[in-house]
């Protein structure tokens, strides 16, 4: 599965990645201290190190699996008007249950937030190069679950 995104969305995960690397160093080597104490059953802190270690392998393959799969698109690509990392905000409906319910709502263009859409984002990169009016259906595969809803371009804010 190919992930378009602009150099920036690539930079951010490169940084990322090393963020990514670094965590796991870290976790691994109070691993190596925690053993000291025990494992499992026998030293709870060992076990809890081991899901943080766990999850942050995961993040790790992620974030590889998506710099390697990456498609660079020159923002000179997107037309104007379009959505890209340019965009302030935009808003969209979202069907996340196959009903006539379309829930709305207004995203920043940011890499921190709850309200907030990333660059980086599987979401993100669906929607570049769309405009207002685009209608289509999101799917994203994680490690356990497939994230699948409809999606329409309310507006664009730049």
């Amino acid at each position: 599965m190919d992930y378009r995104m602009t150099q920036g969305a690539y930079d951010y995960l490169l940084h990322e990645l090393e963020a990514a690397k670094k965590e796991v160093i870290a976790l691994e080597e109070t691993r190596k201290i925690l053993s000291n104490d025990g494992t499992d059953d026998e030293n709870p802190a060992y076990g809890y190190n081991t899901q943080m270690l766990n999850a942050a392998h995961m993040k790790l393959n992620q974030l590889q699996s998506k710099i390697a799969h990456a498609v660079i698109i020159e923002v000179e690509q997107v037309e104007e008007g379009a959505f890209s990392e340019n965009a302030k905000s935009i808003t969209l409906k979202c069907n996340f249950e196959n009903a006539d319910e379309w829930e709305e709502e207004k995203l920043e263009v940011s890499r921190e937030g709850y309200e907030s859409i990333s660059p980086a984002s599987p979401l993100f990169n669906f929607l570049v190069g769309k405009k207002p009016g685009f209608v289509g259906r999101f799917q994203h595969q994680t490690e356990n679950v497939t994230i699948e809803y409809d999606v329409k371009i309310v507006s664009i804010e730049f």
